[in-house]
């Protein structure tokens, strides 16, 4: 997602920010797409929202007068009149996902290569048939938890609504979209789907061990099991059973074989944004951290 040049900076039609974010009664102050782990299939696209603040609050009030309608060129309102609008449950996770993104590449990216009503549609669609977020969230193993939903998805827009390149670092971050599941499995705990053909089956699985800071489900040929995160070299399925800053060598999601790699810096041939140091492959190619890689998805 992006703005005008890398230096994060907006261009006066862009500075009407009208996002409500947790600072205070009425106020709209300031506040509070890799291979994650928590699906098998999730390579796509720019990487997104996908390290940033850790400080996040809850939603503020409304600002002062009426709220402009969505889509005004030059304002970002991802639906800032819907007070609740970041209380996301499962089944409706991919919905307010999108929204968010799709604002932020039509408010922040220069040249966006689409409208917002086809950003939404195809982003929406990712979310639900490869992320599958709102599939996993249903499957109690995977530990949903909507509090820290709320507070994740209230930064995720603060920071979109202020063109911040980091908001691809905090989306995979414990503190943003991944800690959504909190899962239900202690470390060394089996954690084999059912069905591992299955893919909701087997991204709930992946997404259901505790302590997400030093475990994740790694599966190994037909046994998988709650396994302490590696470093560089050691063995994993996808980015969260490595250390944080490095990625999982597995873009064909093979249940064994792959290893923790550190990731890869600016001009450097990647294949998909999990790859990059940036979050962000262009064209084949690691771009440069900033408002353009951050905010423009295509």
């Amino acid at each position: 997602m992006g703005c005008s040049g890398e230096d994060g900076e907006r261009p006066e039609s862009r500075s009407r920010a009208s996002v409500n974010t947790p600072e205070g009664p009425g106020g709209a102050g300031g506040g509070g797409g890799t291979n994650d782990g928590v699906s098998p299939g999730n390579d796509s696209g720019n990487g997104g929202v996908g390290g940033g603040s850790t400080d996040v609050g809850q939603p503020g009030g409304t600002g002062g007068g009426e709220p402009p309608p969505p889509n005004v060129p030059g304002v970002f309102d991802a639906d800032s009149a819907n007070l609740d609008r970041n209380k996301v449950e499962a089944g409706t996770i991919c919905e307010r996902l999108a929204t968010i993104q799709c604002e932020g590449e039509e408010f922040c990216c220069d040249n966006p290569g689409r409208d917002y009503v086809s950003c939404k549609a195809s982003m929406k669609e990712g979310c639900e048939t490869e992320l599958l977020a709102d599939m996993i969230a249903s499957r109690p193993i995977a530990g949903f938890d909507p509090l820290h939903a709320e507070a994740a998805f209230t930064e995720i827009e603060r920071l979109a609504s202020e063109c911040d390149p980091s908001i691809a670092a905090f989306g995979e971050s414990l503190q943003g979209l991944r800690g959504i599941f909190k899962g239900t499995l202690p470390a060394g705990e089996r954690c084999t789907p059912l069905n591992p053909l299955d893919r909701a089956a087997a991204g709930a699985s992946l997404a259901s061990c505790m302590n997400g800071e030093t475990t994740a489900c790694l599966p190994k040929g037909l046994s998988w099991s709650c396994d302490p995160r590696a470093d560089v070299g050691g063995d994993c399925f996808s980015d969260v059973n490595c250390f944080d800053g490095l990625f999982c060598d597995n873009p064909d999601f093979e249940v064994s074989g792959s290893t923790c790699m550190e990731r890869k810096a600016p001009g450097t041939a990647c294949v998909a944004p999990n790859e990059c140091t940036s979050l962000a492959c262009k064209g084949g190619v690691c771009a440069e951290p900033g408002v353009q890689a951050a905010y423009c998805l295509l």
